[in-house]
């Protein structure tokens, strides 16, 4: 017969916490940075129970902070449990808000636990009448099955529900009745809940004792019948067995209602619903739970994928063709009256000096936007590039766009000069999320539910990169043009308020949105080369190469394979010259001679050093001497790198096309290669800035060690003074060997090095390695403190935090794999100092050119590279040029140690 009502009980903080871990890889964070996994998964799995079990009642059951009556009996109940995590005490604070106005009945009592709770209402309303579910991933309920009560536990593989009923804890446990199953747990110990059982007693053991003899106390009657290990262990435990049964049982006599009508669900605040879901980000689970909870249909609900988000056809706009002067005025009368201008260009390509602007867009209100196309040629006419100078001059308007560096770049080569406060979406939407992507369809997507109109619509005859605008009708184009424009002012109000949210503007202001104009003035200027070097170079690392090729030959005593074929290279060393007895051999069966393989075998034959050196010359040439020389402008006759705010994690700049932070510091190779790149002033030189040991000097201000910061401040050799300490010698007698030890030491702390880790750097063996680190820490204790505070912040926080508030999402921190809680706490550690080390080098760099700009100058900013700043000058301005970035580089913040700065001068790179 079946139940005239159905009611599903669930378990907020169990399923909420499983909810979390099941998404610890993969976190959902919404552009706040608050992290929704646990709420995302717990309304997920309400959604699907709902569908699978039509419930007709509702209860969800909270635990509170304060201690229950369980603490009273035994305070160390649960005394080993960590620190809740903020997401899921995040989670349950939405739930606590969205579950009432969804309808759904909330119960929480001081001093019960949600187990009591429901088991009050299981033992109360489960009848002939009413079916109870239960959702809880918590093997204590089993104590609470009867014929109509079941449990619903969320299955291991992650994929819909084990349903756990009466009959089934009967037959695992070979027991007459569910209730039974608390003295098994009372026997065996629940270490979760910090409830001593029986030492050595399982849930095997414990099971067959209950089923036997039926409870704790027909246990200890037939005692003189067990094994003499387990009567004795029973018999020593045997007072504290009836606390434990006490404390593992569930309550079901709580203060709650047990009226059915309670739990029937209510009306649902449609308002607030809403609200929440799109504070929470969450566009396809709130049409699944409008559908579920608003009378609709789940199946009927929006798709999840493209067809979900707005897109130009559904969304109402004003799109304007700037084709006469009429249209023109209007919309400079529009841009001299707002106080936010979002621009965007269209280019024959991404070439700097070699490609043209096609149009130019503009929007200052949300929805409406105009384009201007321009002539094959690229030109706008004079009068029209006068009025926009003065408006985009003003230095007042907020400019707004997304990659803003590049379209910059392409205006001030069309004659238009942009100034004003730079907001870059691409940028901002870096700092609220540095490991997402930055794309302004990806963005749009995220953040505005609209996916833009896709380049290849406007000619989807073609590849994409075979589209020529100037053949596109202009309709379509100013549909794809124009949206550009209007999508950036859009994401430039919601990024706003995120920044707001995470307290991110001063960042910005300080850091990357004045940085935006300082890398494409870096770029516009590019570096001058010396081809005629490169020519030169090319020869001598040609004949090398063949040298290196002979030599090979004539170590392994044959000519006959091709050096530059891995497989009849290992065919040679493993099959010919047997250099290993059982070589690793890769995916595809042949030998494996990458560099690290072969660098295992190099003791045992000559020719694998050579084959090595011959690899690493090759790699040179077609890397740098071969390359750099074809990425010279042919506008310019200089190489432009391209600076990338967004790539990397820390909040470090990286280059492309070239990158010129690859090329080789410390080999002669490297120093020949640098060589290369020269002054463009006659008898100019290049002058590099180098910060000293930054990132130390950030851990001794972040730490307060007192012996760091004193080594600092005294201006000592930072790897020398820890030598001496450690090694408990004078600095004077420090060795070569016990620097370098400290040297690697002091670097590898930063990076939350393990013994393992620092043995192998050091060649040591890892008991004398975990000696070094247990002695860097005695003399550094608060640099310790700092490592552990750091993890623990992490941890409640879910990212690291510089001292400027840039954030590190750090999604694995609280994974049960261990590698990646480890990778997790290690960059929990080293984020803060590297990404304040990238913050220090930003506001630098914008100080920098304000001084060499002020001072009325030639000199050129062009490079950025680690810790180091270079820049072109004139002879007569080069000493000027060395007080400045002297200046400027030190007093970009003031921390507990000084900032040590490193200056130096020649003609070519290599030189400095």
């Amino acid at each position: 017969m079946p139940y005239a009502n159905r009611l599903l009980a669930i378990d907020a903080f169990a399923l909420l916490y499983r909810s979390f871990y099941a998404f610890v890889n993969r976190p959902l964070i919404t552009p706040e940075g608050h992290n929704t996994s646990a709420v995302y998964g717990f309304m997920r799995t309400l959604l699907d129970c709902v569908h699978a079990e039509q419930p007709t009642h509702l209860a969800v059951a909270f635990d509170l902070a304060q201690p229950t009556f369980r603490h009273a009996l035994y305070p160390e109940y649960k005394a080993n449990r960590e620190e809740t995590p903020e997401p899921i005490i995040y989670g349950a604070s939405v739930l606590r808000r969205l579950l009432p106005a969804l309808g759904i009945p909330v119960v929480e009592v001081p001093s019960y636990e949600a187990d009591d709770l429901l088991g009050t209402i299981a033992a109360a309303l489960g009848s002939c009448d009413t079916k109870v579910f239960l959702f809880t991933p918590d093997k204590d309920y089993q104590q609470l099955l009867t014929d109509h009560v079941e449990m619903l536990k969320p299955s291991r593989s992650g994929a819909g529900v084990d349903r756990v009923t009466a009959q089934t804890v009967r037959e695992k446990y070979g027991i007459a009745e569910p209730s039974q199953f608390r003295d098994i747990l009372a026997l065996w110990g629940d270490a979760s809940d910090n409830v001593p059982g029986v030492p050595g007693v399982g849930e095997k053991t414990a099971a067959k004792l209950i089923a036997k003899y039926g409870s704790i106390e027909r246990v200890l009657g037939n005692i003189a019948r067990l094994t003499p290990k387990l009567s004795q262990a029973i018999d020593a435990n045997a007072k504290q067995l009836a606390l434990a049964r006490e404390l593992v049982t569930i309550s079901t006599n709580a203060p709650i209602s047990t009226d059915l009508g309670d739990y029937e669900p209510g009306a649902v605040d449609v308002a607030t619903v809403q609200a929440i879901m799109a504070e929470l980000h969450f566009n396809a689970l709130g049409r699944d739970i409008e559908a579920t909870f608003f009378g609709g249909h789940p199946e009927r609900s929006a798709p999840r994928e493209m067809g979900a988000f707005a897109t130009i056809a559904s969304t109402p706009h004003e799109y304007l063709a700037v084709v006469d002067d009429a249209t023109f005025s209007a919309l400079c009368d529009e841009l001299e009256g707002a106080d936010t201008i979002a621009l965007d260009t269209e280019t024959t390509g991404f070439t700097l000096h070699e490609n043209r602007v096609v149009g130019v867009s503009f929007s200052t209100v949300p929805a409406r936007a105009y384009y201007i196309p321009l002539a094959r040629q690229g030109e706008i006419p004079d009068a029209w590039r006068a009025r926009l100078q003065r408006i985009l001059a003003n230095g007042n308007v907020a400019i707004v766009g997304h990659n803003l560096k590049f379209d910059l770049l392409m205006l001030r080569d069309a004659g238009i000069i942009v100034k004003g406060r730079i907001y870059d979406t691409m940028v901002m939407h870096y700092l609220v999320n540095p490991d997402a992507r930055h794309g302004l369809n990806d963005v749009a997507m995220e953040l505005l539910n609209y996916s833009p109109v896709p380049y290849e619509s406007l000619n989807p005859n073609v590849k994409p990169e075979q589209i020529d605008l100037y053949a596109v009708p202009l309709e379509r184009l100013v549909d794809y043009a124009a949206e550009d424009a209007d999508i950036a002012l859009q994401l430039y109000h919601a990024l706003k308020k995120i920044f707001d949210a995470q307290r991110l503007s001063g960042l910005y202001e300080r850091t990357e949105g004045p940085l935006v104009s300082v890398l494409a003035d870096m770029e516009w200027n590019g570096l001058s080369v010396d081809l005629a070097h490169f020519d030169a170079l090319r020869q001598q690392f040609n004949a090398e190469i063949d040298a290196l090729k002979g030599r090979v030959a004539q170590l392994a005593g044959t000519g006959d394979f091709n050096i530059d074929s891995p497989r009849q290279v290992g065919e040679l060393l493993f099959d010919g010259l047997k250099v290993a007895e059982k070589p690793k051999r890769t995916k595809t069966g042949q030998y494996d001679t990458s560099e690290m393989e072969l660098r295992k075998y190099a003791h045992r034959h000559p020719a694998i050093e050579a084959i090595l050196a011959y690899r690493e010359k090759k790699k040179l040439v077609s890397t740098y001497v071969d390359a750099l020389p074809a990425l010279v402008n042919s506008v310019t006759g200089r190489i432009h790198p391209h600076y990338n705010q967004t790539v990397t994690s820390t909040g470090r700049l990286s280059s492309s096309n070239p990158n010129i932070q690859n090329i080789p510091v410390r080999s002669a190779e490297g120093k020949s290669i640098r060589d290369a790149f020269v002054s463009r002033f006659p008898d100019g030189a290049l002058v590099s800035a180098d910060y000293s040991q930054i990132e130390l000097r950030i851990m001794a201000h972040l730490s307060g060690d007192p012996n760091m910061v004193h080594d600092f401040q005294l201006g000592h050799d930072i790897h020398a003074a820890t030598a001496a300490r450690i090694f408990k010698v004078d600095m004077q007698d420090v060795t070569s060997l016990q620097r370098d030890y400290a040297k690697r030491a002091n670097f590898g702390m930063i990076y939350g090095i393990s013994a393992f880790g620092l043995s192998q750097q050091l060649g040591m063996a890892m008991g004398e390695a975990q000696r070094l680190i247990e002695d860097y820490f005695a003399m550094y204790p608060a640099v310790a403190d700092y490592m552990r505070g750091s993890i623990e912040k992490a941890k409640k926080t879910g990212y690291a935090e510089t001292l400027f508030g840039r954030r590190r999402w750090l999604p694995d921190i609280h994974s049960r794999n261990a590698n990646l809680r480890g990778a997790a706490e290690r960059n929990a550690i080293n984020a803060p100092i590297q990404g304040a080390a990238a913050d220090i080098m930003k506001i630098a760099m914008v100080a920098v050119l304000k001084m060499l700009t002020n001072a009325g100058l030639g000199a050129k900013l062009i490079v950025q590279v680690h810790d180091e700043l270079i820049v072109d000058a004139p002879a007569g301005e080069v000493e000027a040029v060395k007080s400045i970035l002297q200046e400027g580089m030190r007093a970009a913040v003031q921390l507990r140690v000084p900032l040590v700065v490193d200056v130096a001068a020649a003609k070519r790179w290599g030189e400095i």
